[in-house]
C-alpha cells in the first residue's frame, strides 16, 4: 500500500493551523482501482475516488482534492502548501 503525506496550512476565521492530507493508493479492490484520501480540518473521513486504472485514480484523486480545495477557498478557508495561494499545491489540471 502507497501513502502519501502532505501537511497544509489551512487559514479559517484568521488563524492558521497544520492539518496533515493523505493520499492512500492506487488499490484495487472489488475488481476497482481507487486512491482514498483525507485531510484533517477539512475532510477528515476518508474519500475513494476511482479510475478505470492506477494512473486514472491517482488522476482522478488530484483533481478532486484541487477542486474540492478551490471549494473551500471560495467558502472562507485558506489553504496553503508552502506559499500563500498555491492552493495547497493542487493548482494543476486547469
Amino acid at each position: 500500500m502507497n501513502e502519501m503525506k502532505r501537511t497544509l496550512w489551512i487559514t479559517h476565521f484568521g488563524i492558521e493551523r497544520s492539518a496533515e492530507l493523505s493520499i492512500r493508493g492506487p488499490l484495487f479492490e472489488d475488481f476497482q482501482w481507487f486512491c482514498e484520501w483525507s485531510c484533517e480540518i477539512l475532510h477528515p473521513l476518508p474519500k475513494r475516488i476511482y479510475g478505470s486504472d492506477e494512473i486514472s485514480a491517482l488522476y482522478y484523486c488530484l483533481s478532486f482534492i484541487g477542486a474540492f480545495i478551490r471549494e473551500m477557498e471560495t467558502s472562507g478557508y485558506g489553504v496553503r502548501h508552502e506559499t500563500e495561494g498555491d492552493h495547497g499545491g493542487f493548482d494543476f489540471g486547469k
